[in-house]
């Protein structure tokens, strides 16, 4: 059932393409950040090139073209440095580090299918950017206009953008990315935080002395006793970005990168936490009122507003169960069960849209793309 869909929202998203030239943007979910139509055309671009190959329906090599036509364009980088991602004066307009790591993936994509080598160019150029930091191995934000900013201080973000530099390093090799996502790896087991059941902690901790350790643990054991005093938890947002954390770490093992990270106790632990009914049901929690943050402007309350209505684990567990196969055995009924629920409770039949129970159905639907990983 979820092919057919796939179609039908690929449908409307050509139209987007050949009326206009670009997939229109969202605004990053639950967060109301307006975005710019970089980031969804990026991800369209993956789903067009994967449609191609399985078809070879030129409709879809053409859509490719105009997705990437639309990300070298003027409009996606008016000052020919960073992307421009977003256009919200509270955020910075790249969105970090994942907003480029995104841009990066649609554009290998975009080569794949056309041979374009200037894709390749500005992927590498977008890539190194960044200014990598050679202590703490990580990076920091590039500026839409140039300069530099502080370290993104989400794992995520950090984990995607590697992500991205080893699915560019597939089909291009660089001696300088590949070192630097490599240090990034290597430094895994001071950066990928979990708790006792294997949830994968949001936050990235900056911690390169001792004073600045002892500090942090500090900070979190306050932090901690803050949030239950006043029934609040992290664990609502982080259960509903879990698998996005691993759909990363399936991308690098899949795209030829450093996978020492499998031997890690804590990565061992998140991955089985993939498998847990644990998971599922924050997955499924509609009480938003225990959530850290304060999110103004989300108008359901049915299931984890960083879960399916965002995340969407219909789409990202397919292709992590495929990648993972050996470590995570026998999660086909799971699978066909949570791909069940995406369609349930987000996807409008009559309006071919996953646009129930989202604050953002534009960007919802352009993440099928990583659905379409795992045909």
């Amino acid at each position: 059932m979820m092919d057919s869909i796939l179609h039908q929202v690929a449908d409307k998203a050509l139209d987007q393409l050949s009326a206009q030239g670009y997939v229109e943007g969202g605004h990053n979910g639950p967060y109301f950040d307006p975005e710019t139509p970089v980031r969804n055309t990026a991800h369209w671009a993956t789903t067009f090139a994967v449609l191609f190959k399985k078809q070879g329906d030129e409709r879809y090599r053409k859509a490719v073209e105009q997705c990437i036509t639309y990300l070298k364009s003027n409009a996606a980088r008016p000052m020919q440095s960073a992307f421009f991602c977003r256009t919200s004066v509270r955020k910075d307009f790249s969105n970090g580090t994942i907003g480029q790591a995104w841009a990066i993936e649609g554009l290998v994509s975009g080569y794949q299918v056309t041979g374009d080598e200037n894709c390749l160019e500005l992927a590498k150029q977008t890539f190194l950017l960044h200014v990598f930091d050679e202590r703490l191995n990580i990076w920091k934000i590039r500026n839409v206009d140039g300069s530099v900013r502080g370290f993104d201080m989400t794992f995520n973000h950090q984990l995607w953008l590697a992500a991205a530099g080893y699915v560019l390093l597939s089909v291009v090799d660089d001696t300088e990315i590949r070192r630097q996502c490599d240090a990034f790896m290597s430094a895994l087991p001071e950066r990928l935080r979990v708790y006792s059941n294997g949830l994968i902690k949001h936050d990235l901790v900056n911690t390169p002395t001792t004073i600045k350790k002892i500090r942090a643990v500090v900070d979190q054991v306050q932090q901690s006793y803050r949030l239950k005093k006043a029934g609040k938890t992290k664990q609502y947002k982080e259960n509903g970005y879990h698998l996005f954390n691993i759909y990363a770490f399936a991308l690098i093992k899949e795209f030829g990168g450093n996978v020492e990270f499998m031997k890690l106790p804590a990565f061992q632990k998140a991955l089985a936490y993939c498998g847990s009914d644990e998971l599922y049901a924050w997955q499924e929690e509609s009480n938003r009122k225990i959530d850290y943050n304060n999110m103004k402007g989300v108008s359901h309350d049915t299931i984890n507003i960083y879960g399916y209505s965002y995340n969407a684990p219909g789409f990202e567990l397919p292709y992590i169960a495929k990648v993972f196969a050996t470590e995570l055995p026998a999660q086909n009924d799971r699978i066909k069960t949570i791909i069940e629920k995406q369609i349930e409770w987000t996807y409008d039949a009559e309006k071919a849209s996953f646009s129930r129970n989202t604050e953002d159905e534009n960007t919802l639907n352009a993440r099928l793309y990583e659905y379409v990983r795992a045909l």
